[in-house]
């Protein structure tokens, strides 16, 4: 999961959530 991944970064949050988006 990258969103557990991107927790320690605040810039590529909004990234992670999309991966997320897409990942379903």
């Amino acid at each position: 999961m990258d969103e557990k991944r991107c927790l320690g970064c605040g810039k590529c949050e909004r990234v992670c959530r999309g991966n997320a988006i897409t990942m379903g």
